[in-house]
């Protein structure tokens, strides 16, 4: 197909640090799966073509963020290709989002290809070699377009605190702590965008990237780190805190059904610790459910784990009650967090059974599909005696 058409857990280890990478598709159809994976996610990549520039879809994802509140860090792809053109596409990120578009790297090139870029906020070169990055001298002739780059960057940092933009105004260089720092506050409160460069489709950058997200994105256990939930059946607001000390609380946001394991729910915890072996309650079902088996899944793996702890990502086999957009929580503290926002249906068609007999097949495989995509909707056209499948676009039915 060339596009995915269901969100993938990429789970990475870097350093110390865990990453949980959600990658959506990008095809409107499938903003459902979109809304799921942004639902319970700390930050955004935004992915933009060097050749195409700001699309369409550039600007919903964008939109998905805001409606989000998540900090974004986008990243210009296909700059191994000869038709990219990088501070065009930074003029238009610009123009669309204004002065929080702050990129990091000048991209440079040897024989019109793509081997390295200076890394402005330092003004250090660095190339690409195979599995690395190495530190080289400054290519000649970028002088101008590494000071429209610097502009941008300090423009950002300066919106950051009043002291900055002082010393702004004053003309005194930020120095390179001063900019980190910034990037830090001004990514978590969204502030700042950061923009970085590379070539996805053979791996230039990502390990930049990988790096960027650790220094720059808000981590779980930061102090500002809360979610808002409510106490079911009232209104009352609950802030819960994602600590491991806390209470166990977690949303499920997607639901599988795997032909060998059987049903999967994927969900986010936002606090405590839920180990194997324990039993939690589903607040919307008002149902208890045994947790047996804990999994972290990568791609289609399946990893068996003890426990999962605060702001990780994980799966459930085999829960009776649950579905996409339940809370799971401790039953000594009983908490509600919002579901999930999907988007209207509007496009169906009416289906009909093959032949005699395949009803109650059709009827089952429908079920499963609808609890993995709640997009998916099943009505019955009294006036026509029709079944109409709804979706959401004509290549997603």
């Amino acid at each position: 197909r060339k596009f995915s058409i269901n969100t993938s857990i990429i789970p990475i280890e870097l350093d110390d640090q865990k990453l949980n990478i959600l990658d959506t598709p990008g095809y409107f159809d499938f903003v459902g799966e979109t809304k799921e994976a942004v639902r319970v996610a700390d930050c955004a990549i935004i992915v933009v073509s060097g050749k195409a520039g700001v699309e369409v879809g550039t600007e919903k994802a964008w939109e998905y963020a805001e409606e989000a509140s998540l900090p974004v860090i986008f990243f210009i792809t296909d700059m191994d290709d000869d038709k990219s053109d990088y501070q065009a596409v930074l003029s238009d990120l610009k123009s669309r989002f204004g002065k929080k578009i702050a990129p990091i790297q000048l991209p440079f090139y040897e024989n019109e290809h793509f081997v390295g870029y200076v890394n402005v906020a330092k003004n250090e070169g660095r190339k690409f070699v195979k599995d690395h990055v190495e530190d080289c001298a400054i290519p000649a002739g970028l002088e101008d377009d590494i000071a429209a780059v610097r502009d941008m960057i300090n423009e950002a940092v300066a919106e950051t605190s009043e002291e900055l933009m002082e010393k702004y105004f004053g003309g005194e260089a930020f120095t390179y702590e001063e900019i980190l720092s910034a990037f830090h506050q001004g990514v978590t409160h969204r502030d700042i965008c950061p923009v970085l460069c590379g070539s996805s489709l053979n791996g230039t950058g990502i390990t930049i990237l990988l790096n960027s997200i650790s220094k720059f994105m808000p981590a779980p256990e930061e102090e500002h780190a809360t979610v808002d939930a409510i106490k079911p059946g009232t209104e009352e607001a609950v802030v819960v805190k994602c600590s491991p000390t806390e209470p166990f609380s977690a949303l499920v946001f997607k639901t599988i059904v795997d032909p060998y394991v059987g049903k999967l729910s994927l969900f986010r915890v936002y606090s405590g610790v839920l180990k194997s072996d324990s039993t939690v309650l589903n607040v919307n079902k008002d149902e208890t459910e045994r947790i047996s088996h804990i999994y972290l899944l990568r791609g289609k793996e399946q990893i068996e784990v003890d426990q999962l702890c605060e702001g990780d990502i994980g799966a459930i086999a085999k829960l009776n009650f649950t579905g996409t957009g339940d809370t799971l929580c401790d039953p000594n503290r009983i908490v509600q967090f919002e579901g999930i926002s999907l988007p209207e249906s509007l496009t169906y068609r009416a289906i009909a059974p093959k032949s005699k007999g395949d009803e109650d097949k059709i009827s089952a495989g429908i079920h499963r599909l609808m609890e993995e995509d709640p997009t998916i909707k099943l009505f019955l056209d009294s006036e026509n005696h029709q079944e109409l499948l709804y979706g959401v676009g004509g290549l997603h039915l």
